[in-house]
């Protein structure tokens, strides 16, 4: 496949911000209101994340909805900021 899905570039996407934030899955359930095993789920491909948990991951980190699907995402430095300011 020449590109990748949507629900694709968000699964990437987020195990990259989970990685880069050193945030674990359950904190991020947590954050936006779904049972860790929902992004457990998510994250092995076995269901598809739903269109509305863009705007819900979006409002929980600060990082647009436009840019979670966007399979060009650099958000290392965007996150860390938003961590720690100072660094």
């Amino acid at each position: 496949m020449l590109y990748e899905s949507s629900s694709q570039i968000l699964k990437n996407n987020l195990i990259s911000y989970l990685k880069i934030s050193r945030m674990s899955q359950n904190f991020f359930a947590n954050k936006i209101n779904v049972d860790n095993s929902t992004i457990s789920r998510w994250l092995k491909g076995e269901r598809q994340f739903p269109l509305k948990i863009l705007d819900i991951v979006s409002s929980a980190t600060g990082i647009p909805s436009y840019d979670w699907i966007n399979p060009q995402l650099k958000f290392e430095s965007e996150i860390r900021g938003k961590i720690s300011p100072d660094e």
